[in-house]
């Protein structure tokens, strides 16, 4: 689950994940379903790991190559960009028929100061989700509640809370939510993995 939201007065956005890769697997605790891509940018997943690590992998390897040859950070690549690029990645990378995996990108836009938040299926497929979405089984539990604070400005020690919510009611309602929960929340100043279980 993602949401946009302003920590401390500056453009930010929080994503949480859960622990649980495939329905009642739970890996081993150091592991998470997220990958930070770059400063400004994370990736989580939902659906079969191997594929999903994987592909989040050259995802980011991808935005790094393309980013380590550019030099002012205004030719580097929007989240757009790098939505574009990973549903290309999925759409090369995964046979829709025999896998059912999503993804949440989420990041700050240093040239437009704002956070943005896109969705992609895997079968490519691209979706600007505004200031909140989510992805996975443990999605549909919390929907209203996420809905519920959409756009409002918390702190972050507020959204924190918010996010220990909403992981809270996934796993209290949805058998293949489970393990430890984290989260990443991106700003003007980077990025910070915030462990949820504390």
């Amino acid at each position: 689950m993602a949401k946009e939201a302003e920590v401390s007065e500056v453009p930010a956005v929080i994503m949480g994940c859960d622990g649980r890769t495939t329905a009642y697997y739970i890996e081993d605790d150091s592991k998470k379903k997220f990958r930070v891509i770059d400063r400004y940018t994370a990736l989580g997943w939902s659906g079969v790991c191997f594929l999903t690590k994987e592909l989040s992998k050259t995802f980011q390897l991808s935005v790094l190559d393309h980013d380590d040859n550019i030099d002012p950070i205004d030719q580097c690549l929007t989240l757009r960009s790098k939505a574009d690029m990973l549903g290309h990645l999925a759409g090369q990378f995964i046979n829709e028929d025999d896998w059912q995996v999503g993804f949440v990108l989420v990041g700050y836009e240093p040239k437009e100061n704002r956070c943005r938040i896109f969705t992609v299926g895997n079968d490519g497929y691209i979706a600007d989700r505004g200031n909140s979405s989510g992805d996975g089984s443990g999605y549909t539990p919390v929907c209203a509640l996420l809905e519920s604070h959409a756009g409002k400005t918390y702190s972050e020690r507020g959204a924190i809370k918010i996010m220990k919510e909403m992981m809270q009611a996934a796993l209290r309602h949805d058998g293949h939510s489970g393990g430890k929960c984290r989260a990443v929340i991106i700003t003007p100043f980077g990025y910070k993995e915030v462990d949820l279980n504390a």
